[in-house]
């Protein structure tokens, strides 16, 4: 996008005007998987008085901000009943196999197919039930997965926070498959905050979100979306 508010397709590379902010970022409605709880903090000021009248200077008060994601996706739903079917084979193997008194082979032979059904019905199951909570409150940015376990949670410092930016990722096994991912660079290293984003406005609007509410500047040069 150019400082002049155009901007070019993400895929088919046609050219369009869009609408900037404040800081001359594009302005990217709320997508609706995504919903906002935002609490400002009283303007009244509780710093302690010094003498002359004076009021001590205290640090911003930011007030909590929390972005909640569900992951549901066609791709999950679609999948499903083929998750139903391919468990209904091998529960049906299973049942044939101890009805007859087969020998082990045949008890150990489709173990690759069990694991293949387990971690596809767990990751239709997480896709269909699970959010993503992104929460600001004090001095931590937090990142929550649920309610059903998946790795990624993690607390981090707001005030170590320099900037946050959205990579892209193509995947290796399906070059036209790619997901986005949110970062933040801290302390000089760039650390992913939420990984496999489907939806590259989702990416963006959790980005711009929360840089504005912790008043951090945007620098568009660390984005990778394209």
């Amino acid at each position: 996008m150019s400082d002049r508010g155009i901007a070019a397709c993400d895929v088919c590379d046609a050219v369009f005007a869009v609408q900037l902010d404040a800081h001359g970022r594009s302005r990217f409605a709320r997508p609706a998987s995504i919903t906002l709880e935002e609490e400002r903090p009283l303007a009244t000021s509780s710093a302690p008085i010094e003498p002359g009248g004076y009021r001590a200077a205290s640090a911003p008060r930011r007030g909590m901000l929390r972005l909640t994601r569900r992951w549901l996706t066609p791709v999950a739903t679609s999948l499903l009943g083929f998750a139903v079917l391919w468990n209904a084979v091998l529960v049906f193997w299973y049942a044939i196999v101890f009805g007859v008194g087969a020998a082990w082979m045949f008890l150990v032979f489709p173990l690759p197919f069990v694991a293949v059904g387990v971690s596809m019905t767990y990751w239709i199951l997480v896709s269909l039930v699970n959010r993503t909570t992104l929460t600001v409150e004090g001095d931590t940015l937090s990142v929550r997965h649920g309610p059903l376990p998946w790795p990624g949670t993690q607390d981090v410092e707001v005030g170590r926070i320099t900037q946050l930016f959205v990579r892209r990722r193509w995947h290796e096994r399906d070059r036209n498959r790619r997901t986005y991912t949110l970062a933040a660079e801290i302390d000089g290293d760039a650390i992913d905050l939420v990984r496999g984003l489907s939806n590259r406005d989702e990416a963006l609007y959790l980005e711009h979100v929360i840089e504005d509410h912790l008043a951090i500047v945007d620098d568009s040069s660390s984005d990778t979306t394209r």
